[in-house]
């Protein structure tokens, strides 16, 4: 009964993983292209 018990949190916990990821992914995304966009502009000042 144990182990069964454990196999379900651990596809609970997975699933949750799972509907949280859509959600993290593009913010994570968005963050990664704000630091791009500011790496570009700090050379582009650099430069000129």
């Amino acid at each position: 009964m144990k182990t069964k018990i454990k196999i379900a949190s651990k596809t609970k916990k997975s699933h949750n993983h799972k509907e949280n990821l859509p959600i993290g992914k593009p913010l994570i995304g968005v963050a990664r292209g704000l630091v791009a966009l500011m790496c570009v502009r700090k050379l582009y000042f650099l430069i000129n």
